[in-house]
């Protein structure tokens, strides 16, 4: 698609429908009911990593595509970083992930954008100042 020079996706032979989305392959039954996931390169098998996690790690950030096509690891990592609160941290990087498909991709629809943002070390507390402990 001209609107979206980066998303591949698989058609219905003579068709303009159903558009799929490689990321969405699970999805794609209407292309099976026709026997055509074979024909097109489309399988059902996901790739999976495995990564040993370590005491340096800070948090584990689950997203669907729509938040990878337009952000990379490190700009979510600073996104994260910088919230106040954690409770936020998710709805602060959907709202960014809106704003950037809005810039980069202006004439196409935003992507579906959803997060689970899981955090395995406790926030230290705020310092406290001196005029704090004797108010």
């Amino acid at each position: 698609m001209d609107e979206e020079p980066n998303g591949f996706r698989i058609w219905m032979p003579d068709q303009d429908c159903p558009g799929l989305a490689m990321a969405r392959a699970f999805g794609g039954f209407c292309l099976k009911d026709f026997g055509l996931i074979k024909d097109f390169g489309l399988i059902s098998t996901p790739e999976v990593t495995y990564r040993k996690l370590t005491k340096r790690d800070e948090f584990l950030v689950l997203a669907t595509d729509g938040i990878w096509d337009v952000l990379t690891n490190n700009e979510v990592v600073k996104i994260l970083a910088s919230t106040k609160t954690r409770s936020t941290a998710a709805k602060m990087l959907v709202e960014r992930v809106v704003r950037t498909w809005r810039y980069k991709f202006q004439c196409a629809k935003i992507d579906d954008c959803a997060v689970v943002c899981l955090f395995f070390k406790r926030r230290k507390p705020p310092m406290k100042s001196i005029s704090d402990v004797t108010d």
